[in-house]
């Protein structure tokens, strides 16, 4: 993939497309995560989706796996990480999801509704996402945070009114989601 600006280490990435490493952390970190939400969802899943759980989360790992193969070749190239203001912005919003999550839980724990956690954490993440996408120049990336978020949404709905844990939601169709994503990202890189 070709990038449409030439950029310096240090410099400012504004108007700018993604770069080739953004996108392969990209797909690293959701690869990886999409299998370890795929993996919480086997907390309690519904009958049946166990094994296309377990292969999703085999997928998410070999997504993780090559991605990170194209992240190390591209360890040296450009990256919005590179701009201090993006760093800065970065840990921001990494600190903000952080100590929301932490929140969310810990209320969510102490007041007895722990089985809501997943998707607490699945919001947040989503949410956290959005801001991301637009320091990454990864467009994807904001929209996989607003369905994530969206998902969120469902898994308390389908706690609150069927009897399927809402971790078996968040985990299965955010990890999905992640996965897809994080493939997307992935082949966005090897064209």
């Amino acid at each position: 993939m070709m990038n449409t600006a030439t950029v310096s280490t240090g410099s400012t990435l504004r108007n700018m497309s993604a770069t080739p490493r953004d996108l392969a952390v990209n797909g690293l970190v959701l690869g990886f995560a999409g299998a370890m939400w795929l993996g919480w969802a086997q907390e309690g899943p519904p009958a049946g989706w166990s094994v296309p759980l377990s292969i999703g989360s085999v997928v998410g790992v070999l997504v993780a796996v090559l991605a990170g193969v194209l992240t190390w070749r591209s360890r040296h190239g450009a990256s919005a990480m590179a701009d201090e203001r993006g760093r800065r912005t970065y840990y921001r919003v990494v600190g903000v999801e952080v100590a929301a999550i932490a929140v969310g839980a810990t209320a969510l724990g102490i007041s007895g509704q722990s089985e809501y956690i997943a998707a607490w954490i699945l919001f947040v993440v989503g949410v956290h996402f959005v801001p991301l996408g637009r320091l990454f120049h990864i467009g994807s990336l904001k929209v996989v945070g607003v369905l994530a978020a969206v998902v969120s949404v469902v898994a308390v709905a389908a706690g609150l009114l069927w009897t399927v844990l809402p971790s078996a939601v968040a985990g299965g169709v955010g990890g999905l989601l992640l996965v897809v994503f994080g493939a997307w990202s992935l082949l966005r890189v090897v064209r």
